[in-house]
């Protein structure tokens, strides 16, 4: 299962790596991080970076494609990021995850945006 974050400047850097460490785990998973172009990307802290490894034309389609968590709006912030394709849409994480509330904190903010490509 090929599984993309995509990182985006500004976003939450948390965001991104407490699902990879999860997501790493995943028997047959190949994790990739994403970006218009390989290199470092600028967190919210304005210090940290985080590598992409892989562009959106390397990473055509995508198992999972998740867009990590940023202090503004992410799903506005992230699609303004991600290339248009066809067949990708935003889920909420309540949809996702039963039971699970925009207002549960960090574990709903971890996921805050998950873009399903299928």
């Amino acid at each position: 299962m090929q599984i993309a974050i995509v990182l985006y400047p500004g976003m939450t850097a948390l965001d991104a790596i407490g699902p990879c460490e999860v997501l790493r785990y995943l028997p047959g998973s190949e994790i990739r991080f994403l970006h218009h172009a390989v290199g470092p990307v600028m967190t919210d802290s304005g210090v940290l970076t985080l590598g992409a490894s892989h562009t959106f034309e390397q990473t055509p389609a995508p198992d999972l494609l998740l867009a990590p968590g940023s202090e503004s709006d992410t799903g506005s912030t992230a699609a303004a990021v991600i290339p248009a394709k066809a067949g990708i849409q935003f889920v909420p994480c309540e949809v996702l995850v039963p039971g699970l509330r925009p207002d549960n904190g960090a574990v709903c903010g971890t996921w805050h945006t998950i873009v399903n490509s299928q």
